[in-house]
């Protein structure tokens, strides 16, 4: 497998798009997958690196900005008259709700203010960077740092523009914030603002807090901000919410809770709640974030932080048993091409046997019905030969296995005729049926005189009479041109 198909399952694995960072943790892996799995869940133990895939930092033009500490106006405290006045607001409401009464009754007792139309729509993202823009905004009109620690941080940079520190802030709408706060196991911030002094004022006191911006941080707080007057989703939820005009900025707080179920009350399943609702003055500065803090984030953080190690577990055995599976398979199926190749290779020396075997049936044939046409060849060459004369010259034939045999030729038998009597002395029996030449056969012999020695040549055109040394008779040497090696091929093969 090659290391661009194993970075590719790796990303299709962990479901990341970064190869450079796959690619690195196959490094640090040894190219292993599960081993690359593991590393990549031991980096996500650090619970700061773990960033909700959905929550987007601030854009580009307003990122790593801050008041550089604590920027508080005059935050309303959260006092029992403020909470019984709430109370009474809301029965109030309630009872017009019910009874169906004019709206205009709630208006005049409370200065009630529907919302105005909603606006057009625009994109979630773009949402989320004209919120930035109006936080910015919102810390830089204030006139002079309303802390030590912002003075601080601005002393010696009074030409620079304050720019906030703000948490990463979730792009969407606001019921896919609960649902994503719900599947992640974190606490969320659901906050609907409009374009009022006391919104403004959040914005700076509450969303630009240092406090609030580690804390968002430490317990890992899902945040979902909407303006009414820019954001449609926003301005539908706020609707939803029977939201008053005076109740901005409005703000819910949702978590996980260990509740029991209907079936069986005994078992509790974790189940998304609204815990509470906070809303105009009690939302700013540092109040309200002691308040989020003692009241809620304590109870209920180290729930969440065991439900999140809890899915951070399950996630991670998921996967490095996905990835062990990937190798078992990828195991499997080397075994497997393996297997096949063997395969192939055992049927392809099969077939080349069988192959080299009908070649050696057919050449043993081709042998057999030669050897049959050579031994016909040669009784028909033996029923030509001229029979031997009574007062021929006699010539003696000194054979290469050690025989000796005399015969008496006619003084004008053609030289061709003494090859062709050593080439038949074998065959014992004669043929008169013509048979035709080989055209590829020739005798595997020479003749030489004895002394001196000579070549005879096999010439049908020259007589024994022309030889001198054979007119009157004499010794022929009989010499094989047939090699050693010729000689013990020919053995190897019978043998076979």
């Amino acid at each position: 497998m090659t290391s661009t198909t194993k970075i590719a399952e790796l990303q299709e694995l962990l479901s990341i798009e970064d190869s450079e960072l796959a690619e690195d943790l196959l490094s640090q892996s040894g190219w292993n997958l599960q081993g690359a799995v593991e590393c990549y869940f031991d980096r996500q133990q650090n619970p700061q690196s773990t960033q909700n895939t959905q929550q987007y930092p601030p854009n580009s033009s307003v990122a790593n900005v801050g008041l550089g500490g604590t920027s508080r106006l005059s935050a309303s405290p959260l006092s029992p008259l403020s909470l019984l006045y709430n109370l009474y607001r809301g029965l109030v409401y309630l009872a017009v709700k019910i009874l169906r009464l004019p709206i205009w009754l709630y208006s005049f007792v409370f200065n009630y203010n529907s919302l105005s139309q909603p606006p057009t729509y625009i994109s979630p993202q773009d949402a989320n960077s004209l919120l930035i823009s109006s936080i910015t905004q919102a810390v830089n009109s204030v006139q002079g740092p309303s802390s030590t620690t912002t003075a601080l941080s601005n002393a010696g940079n009074t030409n620079t523009p304050t720019q906030p520190s703000l948490p990463a802030f979730y792009t969407g709408t606001p019921s896919e914030a609960i649902k994503e706060a719900r599947n992640t196991a974190q606490f969320g911030i659901i906050v609907v603002i409009d374009g009022s002094e006391t919104s403004t004022q959040f914005k700076h006191s509450t969303l630009a807090n240092a406090h609030f911006v580690r804390l968002v941080e430490e317990h890992q707080c899902l945040v979902y901000v909407g303006d009414v007057t820019v954001d449609k989703h926003a301005y539908e939820y706020a609707t939803g919410c029977s939201v008053v005009t005076s109740a901005f900025p409005y703000v819910q707080l949702y978590s996980l809770q260990a509740l029991p179920t209907r079936s069986n009350p005994l078992v509790s399943t974790p189940t998304m709640s609204l815990l509470g609702s906070v809303s105009g003055g009690d939302t700013l500065g540092d109040s309200f974030v002691n308040f989020l803090s003692s009241r809620y984030l304590r109870r209920v953080g180290a729930y969440l932080g065991r439900l999140r190690l809890e899915k951070y577990e399950a996630q991670r055995r998921s996967y490095l048993q996905e990835a062990a599976e990937k190798e078992e398979t990828d195991r499997m199926q080397r075994d497997a091409e393996r297997v096949m190749r063997r395969r192939e290779e055992v049927a392809q020396e099969k077939r080349l046997a069988e192959v080299a075997a009908r070649e050696r049936e057919i050449t043993e044939l081709e042998n057999v019905r030669r050897e049959a046409a050579l031994v016909e060849y040669k009784r028909w060459l033996k029923g030509t030969l001229p029979n031997e004369p009574t007062n021929g010259i006699k010539l003696a034939f000194k054979l290469p296995d050690g025989r000796r045999i005399v015969r008496g030729f006619a003084p004008q038998t053609p030289l061709h005729t003494l090859y062709t009597y050593i080439d038949t002395i074998d065959v014992e029996h004669a043929s008169n049926t013509p048979h035709p030449p080989l055209t590829d056969y020739s005798p595997q012999f020479n003749l030489f005189t004895s002394y001196p020695r000579r070549l005879i040549p096999d010439d049908v055109d020259r007589m024994v009479e022309d030889i001198d040394v054979l007119s009157k008779g004499g010794s022929v040497a009989v010499e094989s041109t047939v090699t050693c090696d010729d000689s013990e091929e020919s053995d190897g093969d019978e043998e076979d």
